[in-house]
């Protein structure tokens, strides 16, 4: 309804999400998660704003949001939201220690979803974050997130993400530190395929010493 309103020009998107984004906060602030009905309208008006309007409310959004938007009745609309997210990762994370909101903000999501699909929107968008920032407590987060699978379906979703991200920090990720046999294989590879290029100490060198912080979780 809010996005059919704007269209017909009887309200204004960026009107309507600033009004509600407070009313929002104010109440996930006093611990009153029942805001699915803000947060849907919410979302409906984030849908037609600008990019640049987009990148400064989500900015605004507080961490217990995505608590709220990874579960039902609102998870039907979290792969646009998510989507819309990837999008503003890129610029946001120009401050780099942004990416440490993002991954934080992302392993909410990946830890609340039901869907396999939406853990795998959610962790790709925090590797990109990390890889973009060169950011080690991103990464770190990255890795919590990709060590805890079990499931097979989203370990394939998982392994996916690894294999478009050879080259980066995942390439030297731990593979007995997976729970999942898919995901370690993935890792495997990845770290093999690290190996044979060249030069290979200079790349090994970047991440050794992180990978030391981190160890199996």
């Amino acid at each position: 309804m809010i996005a059919c309103d704007v269209a017909l020009g009887r309200t204004s998107a960026g009107g309507i999400a600033h009004q509600l984004l407070p009313q929002i906060i104010d109440r996930l602030n006093t611990g009153n998660n029942d805001v699915a009905e803000e947060v849907l309208n919410f979302l409906d008006a984030l849908t037609v704003l600008t990019a640049r309007e987009q990148s400064r409310i989500l900015c605004e959004l507080p961490a217990s949001f995505y608590f709220v938007v990874a579960q039902e009745p609102l998870e039907s609309r979290l792969e646009l939201f998510l989507q819309e997210y990837a999008e503003f990762v890129p610029a946001a994370v120009s401050t780099s220690s942004y990416a440490d909101t993002v991954a934080t903000n992302m392993r909410e999501v990946f830890r609340r979803a039901s869907s396999n699909r939406h853990k795998a929107q959610a962790l790709s968008g925090a590797v990109n974050g990390a890889i973009l920032a060169n950011r080690i407590a991103a990464m770190r987060i990255c890795c919590e997130m990709i060590y805890s699978v079990q499931d097979e379906d989203l370990g394939l979703l998982v392994a996916e993400i690894i294999r478009e991200n050879r080259g980066s920090f995942l390439s030297d990720a731990e593979p007995s530190s997976s729970r999942c046999g898919v995901v370690r294989k993935a890792l495997s590879e990845a770290r093999l395929s690290l190996r044979e290029q060249e030069p290979y100490a200079n790349a090994l060198g970047s991440y050794a010493w992180f990978w030391g912080l981190v160890g199996a979780t």
